[in-house]
């Protein structure tokens, strides 16, 4: 047998570059998110705003002596589910569609600040890239707001409003959604929050 000669030596490594100074992360790579996030955040808050101010009375609303026997069950839910009692029943209006429709837009009622905040958010939408062109917020929010809801609590007024009159399963589920707002509401003061 013969010896086999030893393995060639590993060939020699490149010298390692200079060290050079730490910096923090380009800002630029962060803007984004952020951007994005502030924008949906907007949004959201723009439209809560729009929701809580929108019929806002000078005096305290009135309420009923008793809950609607068309919801009473569902109020008694929320308590059980809730562990809280109502301090008081809420008026639940149930309207036509036309009508419904007419108090859920808000176009009307919105002051000059809220139109300009809705229009600069359409311009941070479209310098996104996530929109192009005419861009009508306004009229977006209140579509939602009718054609995408069976009801709705307003704070302001302490009202429940509801889209017909034909209980179905799902404005039974939609109505204890609502009379929750209804209850926390009364517990902790949505318009302070």
């Amino acid at each position: 047998m013969t010896d086999l000669p030893p393995p060639p030596p590993p060939p020699p490594r490149p010298p390692l570059p200079p060290l050079e100074p730490w910096a923090p992360p380009n800002r630029a790579d962060r803007r984004w998110p952020t951007a994005i996030g502030i924008v949906i955040v907007g949004l959201l808050l723009v439209s809560g705003v729009a929701w809580a101010t929108r019929e806002a009375g000078p005096s305290a609303p009135s309420h009923p002596a008793a809950w609607d026997p068309r919801v009473a069950d569902l109020a008694a839910f929320v308590e059980h589910e809730r562990g809280l009692p109502f301090d008081h029943p809420v008026f639940v209006d149930f309207l036509s569609p036309a009508d419904y429709s007419e108090q859920t837009a808000h176009a009307s009622t919105r002051s000059g600040h809220d139109k300009q905040d809705l229009e600069r958010y359409a311009d941070e939408l479209r310098a996104l890239g996530v929109a192009s062109g005419p861009l009508d917020l306004g009229t977006a929010l209140d579509q939602i707001s009718d054609g995408g809801t069976l009801a709705f609590y307003s704070p302001s007024d302490q009202r429940v409003r509801v889209r017909g009159t034909t209980i179905t399963v799902g404005l039974r589920v939609t109505l204890v959604h609502e009379l929750t707002h209804a209850l926390q509401d009364q517990r902790f003061d949505l318009q302070q929050l």
